[in-house]
């Protein structure tokens, strides 16, 4: 498995930390990885290198640590994970958490989702035109494809209008879900915007 291995070191409370850095070179693999040791408390952390970089992935990292050292740095995972999986699965604007419509689920091999705003607009992960064109073809055979693209366009039309989905797709549970991640992401001094990212 082929990937690029860098160490360096990271400052934080006056204290100098060797990290290891992973970058794996395929596609589909999703993560990076930081591996280091602070306060006796050993971190093999993986996330998304759209989302950190390997300072601001190891600096959260200590931060969990300073808050309530092991214990936090297990709760911080878990939560981690969970938002990993909510911003893969759903769409997150506002500090609520959304679903779509599939709107064919019954073809085999075809997805078609689609969200409807309060202005009244239906977005969908494809064009709305009558024909689908080349990248709607590839799109609707792949959930992944298919989820990230009606997040996009459901996240440009929110941006442009400033309008939100209708209330039938909001997911309760999994807002409150995201509620207790914002709470103990701000315990320990990390930002989290509305839509679900972390600075």
């Amino acid at each position: 498995m082929p990937y690029k291995n860098t160490n360096f070191t990271l400052l934080h409370n006056q204290q100098e930390i060797p990290i290891s850095h992973y970058h794996y070179g395929f596609e589909h693999f999703f993560e990076d990885n930081v591996r280091f040791t602070y306060k006796g408390v050993k971190v093999d952390h993986g996330y998304k290198p759209k989302d950190d970089t390997p300072d601001s992935a190891a600096i959260k990292l200590c931060k969990t640590i300073d808050h309530g050292g092991k214990d936090s740095l297990f709760k911080f995972d878990q939560l981690y994970s969970e938002l990993k999986w909510l911003r893969y699965r759903y769409i997150i604007l506002g500090g609520k958490v959304y679903n779509h419509d599939e709107t064919i689920p019954h073809v085999r091999k075809k997805h078609i989702y689609a969200v409807e705003f309060k202005n009244g607009k239906i977005v969908r992960n494809i064009s709305n035109s009558r024909f689908l064109n080349g990248d709607d073809e590839m799109i609707i055979r792949s959930v992944r494809l298919s989820l990230r693209s009606v997040e996009h366009r459901a996240r440009e039309w929110h941006k442009k209008t400033g309008s939100l989905p209708r209330d039938k797709h909001i997911e309760i549970e999994h807002t409150e879900k995201l509620q207790e991640i914002h709470k103990f992401f701000e315990e320990i001094g990390i930002k989290m915007n509305k839509d679900g990212g972390i600075e």
